[in-house]
């Protein structure tokens, strides 16, 4: 795979953001996301000529890379792409990434899938309809129970600084690992107790993960504690966890997420 054979060689790496940009100054883009991208550009091509795509990198196109206006609800087939989550760790050598590739048809999921190639682990999920949905790891399908006490599990968060103390307090101990993709994976997989988001995550970021969690039976809201809406485009928060975890921090990751 691309990204294995790449790491530690990950080739020209720029800033994606301008001294005055805030939300983007610490975000940049290697050549292999690059190279990533144009891979599963192609692979999509091969299998629908007609579809439409939303890539991290090359935003909203057809498969041969040319702009679209198209809302990506509307799209009948609409593939959503981070051909590599977790850039920053990549760039340092850090092997914590993956790649993130979803089906969605007028704004529902279909079908997606999370590769971690370090680890060599793969994350996947079917959508028929709200009823008729599974999650995969390897393979083996998942059921998330009610996740226990969050005394005793882990939670993932992807930013919020001291606001988030006092739900960091109520869980074993906290990991901030910089993939978004890979944390909803671990959240409905049962390794994490939850993942929180005060915001800034982007539809490529959450198209696999979002619908795998509950796909297994998790819940997902959004930063706020607001039912989750999967709006394709524009940014959000998350907080996703297991239905009785869920229920026990709810307030507090809101609450955190407000003061972030």
């Amino acid at each position: 795979m691309l990204l294995r054979s790449r790491f530690g060689d990950p080739g020209l790496v720029r800033d994606k953001g301008v001294p005055g940009d805030h939300d983007r100054l610490y975000d940049v883009v290697t050549e292999v996301d690059d190279l990533s991208e144009r891979l599963v550009l192609g692979r999509i091509a091969e299998l629908c000529a007609d579809a439409v795509v939303l890539a991290e990198e090359g935003g909203l196109t057809d498969t041969d890379g040319i702009r679209l206006d198209t809302p990506p609800a509307e799209a009948d087939e609409l593939w959503v792409i981070d051909p590599l989550d977790g850039t920053i760790n990549f760039a340092h050598g850090i092997p914590h990434f993956c790649v993130s590739v979803a089906c969605w048809s007028h704004g529902r999921p279909v079908a997606g899938a999370i590769v971690d190639p370090m680890v060599g682990e793969t994350f996947s999920f079917e959508w028929v309809d709200e009823n008729d949905r599974a999650a995969f790891h390897e393979g083996q399908r998942l059921r998330l129970g009610d996740g226990g006490s969050p005394h005793q599990s882990l939670v993932y968060i992807g930013g919020g600084g001291p606001a988030l103390v006092p739900l960091l307090r109520r869980f074993r101990s906290w990991r901030r690992m910089g993939s978004a993709a890979l944390a909803l994976a671990w959240v409905g997989s049962g390794r994490c107790g939850a993942y929180v988001q005060p915001g800034m995550l982007h539809p490529w970021d959450w198209a696999v993960g979002a619908p795998f969690v509950l796909a297994a039976g998790g819940v997902i809201t959004d930063g706020a504690g607001a039912p989750w809406l999967a709006r394709l485009s524009g940014t959000t928060g998350i907080i996703a966890a297991p239905r009785g975890i869920h229920t026990d921090i709810v307030d507090l990751a809101a609450a955190a997420s407000a003061r972030a």
